[in-house]
């Protein structure tokens, strides 16, 4: 199996959680849109429904907080304002991602990513990315045992499927969460899908069934599904975001309030508003 190995570098990252509340939660890696944005951006032309499979890894030096402007729309007065917002911001960053695709598609996206059509950014373009290095690199499956543990080298999303084909030693369960993948759809408005992916930092010591590259990199593909939740006929759902404690307990209330609509609420509120 051959696919395309990709070092990126920017001096900060910000990448806001869509879920958290006033945009004040991070992800501690880019999601899968952002890079995928960026490929696309690289090769100058919108997606056309084509899919292929990203590993995304990634280190950086430290993290500080900083302001950015938030922009909320003001209904009562009819116009957009904003106001400055304190958020985490990544500094100096440095990305590894793998990508497999068609071999014509994996030579475009080669191409392109030597010699981008378009300025290269993350997010909101403060900075610009330089690509270190594109290459080709030969990837192959391997069965590690225990006492052949390989040791991360980078902080990784490993896909929840992948998790479950490889152990991890005594570093814990990870954090889990729900990243935005391709489009569902272009048109507005548009959607995303969703990939439930598991964060390990680096320094997490690894085994199982994985797949290597020829230095030795381990790759974490994530699979390029699009498929709706499914329910059954006449069953609702509610999807949680998992690594958003905040997000989730709020959900929980209002859940908890709409389950007993018309009942007497103050039971399950303290205090006065």
């Amino acid at each position: 199996m051959e696919c395309l190995r990709v070092k990126l570098y920017t001096p900060t990252g910000i990448f806001k959680n869509p879920l958290s509340i006033k945009g004040i939660e991070v992800y501690p890696l880019p999601p899968y849109s952002t890079i995928i944005g960026l490929i696309y951006r690289a090769l100058g032309r919108k997606w056309n429904g084509e899919y292929f499979q990203i590993s995304i890894q990634g280190d950086y030096q430290a993290m500080y907080r900083d302001y950015v402007w938030f922009k909320k729309y003001n209904f009562d007065k009819k116009k957009l304002g904003k106001l400055p917002l304190q958020v985490p911001v990544l500094y100096n960053l440095w990305l590894l991602i793998h990508i497999k695709a068609s071999e014509e598609l994996l030579n475009e996206i080669e191409s392109c990513l030597k010699k981008p059509k378009e300025l290269l950014f993350l997010s909101g373009g403060e900075y610009p990315v330089k690509v270190e290095e594109v290459k080709r690199v030969k990837c192959f499956e391997k069965h590690l045992s225990e006492e052949e543990t390989i040791t991360l080298n980078y902080n990784a999303y490993i896909p929840k499927e992948f998790k479950e084909k490889i152990s991890l030693s005594g570093t814990g369960e990870g954090i889990l969460f729900s990243l935005s993948y391709f489009y569902k759809n272009s048109q507005k408005p548009k959607t995303y899908s969703w990939i439930d992916a598991y964060y390990f930092q680096k320094g997490t010591e690894i085994y199982g069934s994985l797949i290597l590259d020829e230095d030795n990199n381990p790759v974490f593909l994530a699979e390029p599904t699009t498929e709706e939740l499914k329910k059954s006929e006449g069953e609702e759902y509610v999807r949680f975001y998992a690594g958003n404690w905040l997000m989730a307990s709020a959900c929980v209330g209002v859940l908890k309030v709409l389950e007993n609509a018309g009942e007497d609420i103050e039971k399950y509120v303290e205090g006065k508003l």
